[in-house]
């Protein structure tokens, strides 16, 4: 296994060193190249194997705690988004009906015009809006009448 690392112009050595060492951790080669630099006892290769497999664990029940957290926020969010459209839901129902309600209360009150209308005109129309009557008293004894 061969790793390169080619510098960029201008690059000191140092970042160029700390690349290359970034690179051979990730590859795994220093962790090779010590496990054969010297001897390992069995049981301390069991007891780095056991450190290493807790640590794997731990790491990933934290992740699994983390896309619980976010799976519970998820719906959080969504239940909340929910409450907030019914109510709306609500609302426009509500306006809805008062609007409906405006309406029927125009159209009784244009009905209720137009009944009006409608009595005014078959009502006749030789009848005058007010009658007076006019009664002259004869003092000299007969009755009088009316004149027409």
């Amino acid at each position: 296994m061969v790793i390169r690392i080619q510098t960029r112009d201008n690059e000191p050595v140092d970042k160029a060193l700390r690349r290359l060492r970034k690179l051979c951790n990730n590859e795994g080669v220093t962790r090779t190249a010590k496990a054969k630099s010297y001897f390992e006892k069995p049981s301390e290769r069991r007891r780095r194997d056991a450190r290493e497999r807790r640590k794997a664990i731990r790491l990933s029940m934290r992740a699994k705690r983390q896309d619980v957290a976010k799976l519970l926020n998820r719906r959080r969010k969504a239940r909340k988004n929910a409450r907030a459209a019914a109510r709306e839901m609500e609302a426009n129902q509500n306006r809805t009906e008062a609007l409906a309600a405006e309406a029927a209360k125009a159209e009784e009150l244009k009905v209720n015009e137009g009944v009006a209308e409608q009595v005014e005109a078959a009502a006749p129309a030789a009848a005058p809006a007010e009658a007076t009557v006019e009664i002259k008293v004869n003092t000299e004894g007969s009755p009088s009448t009316p004149d027409a």
